[in-house]
C-alpha cells in the first residue's frame, strides 16, 4: 500500500500534539547551524533525536486505543499498533549509543586542542600544521 507523502505532511499539521517534535526538530537544527560550540551542537542533534521519537508515537497514537500491553484487565481488541513503539525503543538505544561516541569524541577533542569551540579549533589545527611543516623544514636542512 502506497502513502501519499503530501497528504501525510498535510494531516501531521493539522493535529496539535504533532507540532512538539516539529518544534524540537526545528530547535535542533538550529542549534546545529547557529551554534560554534561542538557540545552545543551535539545537544542539538539529542533534541532532533527526541523529536523524531516522539514523532514517531505520535503517529502509531490512536484515539481511544491502549498501549500493547497484555493484562487481565487490557482487552486484547482495543491495543494500538506496537510496530511505532518497537522502532522508537530501538531508535532510543541507537541514540543513546551515538550521543555517547559523539561526547567521548568531543573528550578527546578537548584533551588534545583545548577547546570545543570551532574557531578556536579551526586555529590551533591550522597551527599545528605550520607547526608540522616547519618541523618537516628542519629535518630536510639537516
Amino acid at each position: 500500500m502506497l502513502y501519499d507523502l503530501s497528504e501525510m505532511f498535510r494531516e501531521a499539521l493539522s493535529v496539535p500534539y504533532y507540532y512538539l517534535p516539529l518544534f524540537l526538530v526545528a530547535i535542533g537544527i538550529y542549534g546545529i547551524v547557529s551554534q560554534k560550540n561542538l557540545f552545543k551542537q551535539l545537544v542539538s542533534l539529542g533534541l532532533i533525536d527526541t523529536g523524531v521519537n516522539i514523532f514517531i508515537i505520535s503517529l502509531g497514537y490512536i484515539q481511544g486505543m491502549e498501549a500493547p500491553i497484555y493484562s487481565a484487565v487490557t482487552p486484547v481488541a482495543k491495543f494500538v499498533d506496537p510496530l511505532p513503539q518497537a522502532l522508537v525503543l530501538t531508535a532510543i538505544v541507537i541514540g543513546v549509543g551515538i550521543l555517547g561516541l559523539g561526547a567521548a569524541l568531543l573528550i578527546k577533542v578537548h584533551e588534545r586542542y583545548g577547546t570545543l569551540e570551532l574557531d578556536e579549533l579551526r586555529i590551533a589545527k591550522e597551527r599545528q600544521s605550520q607547526q608540522e611543516i616547519t618541523d618537516d623544514e628542519g629535518d630536510v636542512g639537516a
